[in-house]
């Protein structure tokens, strides 16, 4: 059966749940802000922040559970922060320390996914291997509005509704796929109406709020089918850091259409009876472990070449061991 539904904002939490989800939504926008000077300073790589989209990549790391997988793409660093990622062993990666995405924080999680859409592939290989092996977990595969046009995609939601697997698909739907706005992708009203091509449960949220991401994200897991979740919000930064939004955003379509998740969370938390006193408390906690991690980071040395080509084939081809040793010689 294929059918649609439009899902409603979540209720609050109570104050403990949201008290916990603002200290990951808080730690993420102060890590991206960092991240972004790091860069600028020429002392990170690109970085993808993910400003305004926070509640999305934080609620998926609250609604996972230790066994599940996760397949991410790359703006993901609150989920990752969330499931327990150190934040030097992430700024490691975008320094490019390959190495780093073998930390134990990951998992049994796949790394950091570059390529648009392909992770979708991944994460139907691992949910389909779960369901063989008639485990509980189930798998959440995270992606852009601009991977819904990819033939990956549509390719792995086919692969999904045709196995049955126990994946959740979760669109950060910002609004943005690079420059390319969503009106020039599709002529679709909502693109969890893509799950209808592949027989899928689809549904559509508010990725402003950092409890509905959570809750839907949790009952999708709980059906152990497959779910195609848009979560909709807007991307209030560049698209990385070797982008300028400013040259294709109207910035009064840009403040027509804010809806910060911390802004929203911040009015949930005060209906609670959370003081300003409590959460100012929680900011200044905040900026102390980001600026550690910062300064564990640039404590470590530079990336090693080696890991160009030790954390890409379990045995290199012979055309790769070639260029190692024109690499290792041009370092050394």
């Amino acid at each position: 059966m294929i059918y649609i539904k439009k899902q409603a904002l979540s209720t609050s939490g109570n104050s403990n749940e949201l008290l916990t989800a603002y200290r990951y939504l808080k730690t993420t926008r102060t890590f991206d802000s960092k991240a972004i000077h790091l860069q600028r300073t020429g002392r990170l790589g690109t970085f993808p922040a993910s400003t305004g989209q926070e509640a999305i990549f934080v609620g998926i790391g609250l609604a996972l559970q230790d066994n599940d997988i996760y397949c991410p793409y790359y703006r993901d660093q609150g989920a990752f922060i969330t499931r327990g990622v150190p934040m030097e062993t992430i700024l490691a990666y975008w320094g490019g320390h390959e190495s780093s995405l073998q930390h134990p924080s990951y998992r049994q999680d796949f790394p950091i996914c570059v390529p648009i859409a392909s992770q979708c592939l991944h994460a139907v290989g691992a949910a389909f291997a779960i369901d063989h092996q008639q485990r509980p977990d189930g798998v959440v595969c995270s992606l852009g509005d601009g991977a819904t046009s990819k033939g990956d995609f549509y390719e792995a939601i086919n692969a999904a509704g045709v196995f049955d697997c126990p994946v959740v698909f979760v669109i950060n739907h910002n609004q943005w796929a690079i420059s390319v706005p969503t009106s020039k992708q599709t002529n679709i009203k909502e693109l969890s109406q893509k799950a209808q091509a592949a027989g899928i449960v689809g549904i559509s949220i508010d990725g402003n709020d950092v409890m509905a991401v959570k809750q839907t994200v949790q009952q999708a897991l709980k059906t152990k089918k497959p779910t195609l979740i848009e979560a909709t919000c807007y991307r209030h930064c560049d698209h990385t850091t070797a982008d300028d939004a400013s040259r294709y955003v109207d910035q009064h379509q840009q403040l027509s259409q804010k809806n910060d998740p911390l802004d929203h969370i911040i009015t949930q938390l005060n209906q609670s009876g959370v003081s300003k006193k409590m959460l100012d408390t929680i900011d200044h906690s905040v900026d102390q472990h980001v600026n550690q991690a910062v300064e564990q980071y640039l404590k470590m040395p530079p990336p090693n070449p080696d890991d160009l080509f030790d954390h890409t084939y379990q045995s290199l081809p012979a055309d790769l061991i070639k260029q190692k040793k024109d690499c290792l010689k041009e370092f050394s």
